[in-house]
């Protein structure tokens, strides 16, 4: 049996002063694929990151629990907090 790839989620802080959840002044983040382009998946701030997180957790139960790996885009520093999930 072949072993599925990990799924790459890439994240990069975008210069948006508020996020979708309706909150201000937090940094807002972008979460993507990278292929031949960038394709934003969702925005999302701290308090908002829990939605991300469910998400990433049902994708991986859909696929046969395929590992998601959060990694920073282009040299993107991931904060700790986004690390943990």
């Amino acid at each position: 049996m072949r072993k599925t790839p990990p799924k790459n989620v890439y994240i990069r802080s975008v210069s948006e002063t508020k996020c979708s959840c309706g909150k201000k002044g937090l940094t807002v983040w972008s979460a993507g694929e990278y292929g031949p382009s960038w394709r934003t998946v969702r925005h999302f701030c701290q308090d908002c990151f829990a939605d991300l997180r469910r998400d990433i957790q049902a994708f991986s139960a859909r696929n046969d629990n395929r590992k998601v790996i959060l990694r920073g885009y282009q040299g993107t520093r991931i904060p700790a907090w986004m690390r943990e999930y």
